[in-house]
């Protein structure tokens, strides 16, 4: 009977700690933004536009380098500088890539109240966002 009440306690320790396991795996997949990489640039600039920062970490795939700071909500805090200096975003043009090494930059021609900007997202070899920057305004690859 011991034995059988030792074996219970550990089946039920196991099942605790799957348990926490399962709870603690991150990313809540169902939110994650899919699409081409210029279809999830554009909907991060769209979060740009809107001022929309929940569950930004959740909505999209980081690559290590900038992981934790997706992770730790500053994003909009880093950015805030230059949306403050451009003022509001008022509109996009198409958006184009361009390729080096293993990344893929894609860039989103943007309209601020102040002055255009391209929006700029590099994507590693697996499809993470591996950068978000800004470069100066271009609608193509050969107006750089």
């Amino acid at each position: 009977m011991k034995k059988l009440k030792l074996l219970l306690a550990c089946c039920v320790c196991t099942l605790a700690l799957v348990g926490l396991t399962g709870c603690s795996k991150g990313k809540d997949d169902s939110k994650l933004v899919k699409g081409t990489k210029e279809e999830i640039a554009l909907s991060m600039a769209n979060d740009f536009k809107n001022d929309d920062y929940t569950d930004f970490y959740e909505k999209y795939t980081f690559s290590s380098n900038i992981e934790d700071l997706a992770k730790s909500g500053r994003v909009k805090s880093i950015l805030e500088p230059t949306f403050n200096t451009l003022g509001t975003i008022s509109g996009f043009e198409a958006a184009f890539s361009s390729e080096s090494a293993n990344y893929t930059v894609v860039q989103i021609p943007t309209h601020f109240e102040m002055g255009d900007l391209n929006i700029a997202i590099t994507f590693d070899s697996e499809e993470r966002i591996y950068n978000i920057s800004f470069m100066p305004y271009a609608t193509s690859l050969e107006e750089e």
